[in-house]
């Protein structure tokens, strides 16, 4: 007998007006992503307020509405950077 199993993923991929506080919810999520699997990053990312789901990208989905998608693929530390500017 086979079970089939829905791999969950998610990517990082911030949205250029993301907040501090966006950020920090997001925080154990970006943590956790190497080292959890799928089922308990799935929980987490359900968990997650609309506001905050919105940085992160599924496969197949689009970030329609983020003008300029060169800066949706920024690291961490560009987020960091630009909340600390801010």
């Amino acid at each position: 007998m086979f079970t089939a199993v829905a791999i969950f993923s998610v990517t990082w991929k911030p949205r250029p007006d993301i907040s501090t506080y966006e950020l920090a919810l997001c925080m154990p999520i970006i943590a956790a992503m190497p080292a959890y699997d799928g089922g308990s990053i799935r929980v987490m990312y359900d968990r997650l307020p609309a506001e905050a789901q919105r940085h992160f990208e599924m496969p197949g989905q689009v970030q329609a509405d983020t003008p300029g998608t060169a800066q949706a693929s920024s690291s961490i530390w560009d987020s960091l950077k630009s909340v600390a500017s801010a």
